[in-house]
């Protein structure tokens, strides 16, 4: 599926809404599959999920029950890592990243809108105009 040569992309595809345990992953979200197909053009794909972190044993089973939902729904992937922290990657993408580049920011505002951002995704207001960091999809 991959050309050893292709930086990663770690790609975080679930949206949080509260535990249901390990059997439960939800439908896939719209164009999931299509951003995954044309991302592994040019890149690794690894899909990266924090739901289970609890011991080697619980993770290899976590490992194999993504496996089966990502195949189930006709995802391209290269791996899926469920381990504690984030695999090293050259991008990631998460319905709840906040992206922050001040060393790029010509007006210094990157600190203020990551800030905005932070609040928003920690209060659960939706993200607005504060400069979404689903945009795009």
């Amino acid at each position: 599926m991959s050309d050893g040569r292709k930086k990663v992309v770690c790609v975080d595809l679930a949206t949080y809404g509260r535990w249901r345990g390990m059997d439960h992953i939800g439908e896939p979200v719209p164009g999931a599959q299509q951003f995954c197909s044309a991302l592994a053009d040019f890149s690794r794909v690894v899909i990266h999920t924090a739901r289970f972190v609890e011991g080697e044993e619980f993770n290899h089973a976590a490992v194999q029950h993504v496996t089966r939902w990502l195949d189930g729904n006709g995802f391209t992937y290269d791996s899926v890592w469920t381990g504690p922290g984030k695999p090293v990657a050259s991008a990631y993408v998460d319905d709840r990243a906040v992206v922050c580049r001040p060393e790029k920011d010509i007006e210094n505002q990157d600190f203020d809108t990551a800030l905005r951002m932070c609040r928003a995704l920690v209060s659960g207001e939706p993200l607005g105009s504060q400069g979404s960091h689903s945009e795009g999809h």
